[in-house]
């Protein structure tokens, strides 16, 4: 018999079950600059950081092996990793490549973390218009580039959006003008 979670109110989280965040891998290096900029002129290391932002910037920071390994006008600027690369076949047909240390890097640790949690939590910007860009195998198919939104509502049973007025109106305001066919003019 499998126990449901429990709510512990002394630690304010749910026990007893696999929860990860999930921030959209092009975001993580910057959630993690702001999120070390918190801790910035106080001298504490992270290890005597306040939790909450120990917790934020261990779940998003990441090294990339080979931004290591470049210098000069090869290196590239952090978070802009080219985790994958387009090239031409022998026939001039696209072909894309992945980076070998993508699986060891980190920065697409919530995405592997996500296929085995029970619970997934991440903000209304990245659900509404994350990117994995990355091959990631849903419902038996290989995708190379899939949403955020799409990822999530394929692997969950169940998704909950909390601040659902926040989200539909940020979304809306994503969108900009809308017109309708009915008054548009030829």
């Amino acid at each position: 018999m499998v126990r449901p979670p429990r709510w512990e109110p002394s630690c304010g989280r749910l026990v007893g079950e696999e929860v990860t965040p999930f921030i959209a891998p092009s975001s993580r290096y910057d959630f993690a600059l702001q999120s070390a900029a918190k801790l910035d002129g106080r001298g504490v290391p992270l290890v005597q950081a306040p939790v909450d932002i120990a917790f934020r910037v261990e779940n998003s920071a990441y090294g990339c092996a080979v931004q290591a390994q470049l210098e000069g006008r090869d290196a590239f600027e952090g978070g802009k990793e080219p985790c994958t690369v387009t090239a031409s076949d022998a026939f001039d047909r696209p072909e894309r490549a992945l980076c070998p240390y993508v699986s060891a890097c980190g920065k697409f640790s919530h995405v592997e973390a996500a296929t085995t949690a029970r619970i997934i939590v991440t903000n209304h910007a990245c659900f509404r218009s994350g990117m994995i860009k990355i091959p990631v195998e849903v419902d038996g198919q290989v995708r190379n580039t899939i949403s955020v939104r799409e990822f999530l509502l394929r692997l969950a049973s169940f998704v909950v959006v909390d601040e659902v007025d926040a989200y539909q109106s940020r979304g809306f305001e994503a969108c900009g003008e809308l017109e309708l066919a009915s008054r548009s003019r030829p």
